[in-house]
């Protein structure tokens, strides 16, 4: 019965981890929506700003290559940052979660910055560009993290009804 009890547990810790990743990549799959929407105006309209997917395309060596860029775009903002911030959540600084979101995606522009500027091509924001672009994708990943932090708490509130619902416990 002990054994039993202990593989319950063990199985319940897996479901745990499984719903965090499973709710990182839905946030972070909307977020990176939000983000895209905003960088496609930008590229079909506003025509301001070195597009994003062409950073990411230029800092791998692969220039011009915008499917490469909005791949790696997409693959990134919804597989490792949407996860990463369910993870870090709770320890976030704010009480409100669009907060929560807005800082995390600040520190993760910032991250980005410095990969880009310290490993990166020197000249990929010099010329017209310059400061323009580094506005605009601050502005595109708060859009991005607060997008996260509000998904992800309509998630935590759906699965706390649906906990009380059915007499279970939430898995966060």
């Amino acid at each position: 019965s002990t054994s039993r009890n202990q593989t319950q547990m063990a199985l319940g810790g897996a479901n745990l981890m499984m719903s965090r990743v499973k709710q990182g990549i839905i946030v972070g799959f909307f977020g990176t929506l939000a983000f895209s929407v905003l960088e496609a105006v930008n590229i079909l309209f506003l025509k301001m700003f070195l597009p994003f997917p062409e950073i990411i395309a230029r800092f791998i060596g692969m220039p011009g290559n915008l499917a490469v860029g909005w791949a790696l775009h997409f693959a990134i903002g919804t597989l490792i940052l949407g996860p990463l911030f369910v993870y870090l959540y709770p320890k976030l600084p704010s009480n409100t979660p669009i907060a929560r979101g807005i800082i995390f995606a600040v520190a993760c522009w910032v991250g980005l910055l410095l990969m880009v500027t310290m490993g990166g091509d020197r000249r990929l924001f010099s010329g017209s560009d310059g400061f323009g672009v580094f506005g605009f994708m601050l502005l595109c990943h708060m859009v991005f993290g607060g997008v996260m932090g509000n998904v992800l708490s309509r998630l935590q509130a759906r699965e706390k009804r649906a906990a009380s619902i059915i007499g279970g416990a939430p898995a966060h």
